[in-house]
């Protein structure tokens, strides 16, 4: 597959310094590159959206203060010790 992509100067110019610097073996392969990133920035939106759809279903939102939150976690905290405990695990210091 052929691809034409007309680049503006500066993007042009980056992409010079970058095959110059050897930080890629060519053309294809810095297109390559971009092309991957581009896929991988565009699955990690999707998953973040995911997430925050099933965080949108789960029900309201639950505001804390930072002492509220604190004393959350702590218990959050001490449900997973007493989980790791229960399942035969060690707790380190």
């Amino acid at each position: 597959m052929t691809l034409e992509l007309e680049l503006s100067e500066q993007m042009s110019q980056l992409m010079a310094d970058q095959l110059r610097d050897g930080e890629f073996k060519s053309p294809e392969s810095l297109a390559m590159a971009a092309i991957a990133r581009f896929l991988d920035d565009k699955a990690e939106d999707a998953h973040i959206q995911m997430l925050l759809d099933e965080a949108e279903a789960s029900g309201p939102y639950l505001e804390f203060t930072a002492d509220e939150f604190s004393l959350e976690l702590d218990k959050i905290m001490a449900e997973a010790r007493a989980e790791v405990l229960l399942r035969g695990g060690t707790i380190l210091p």
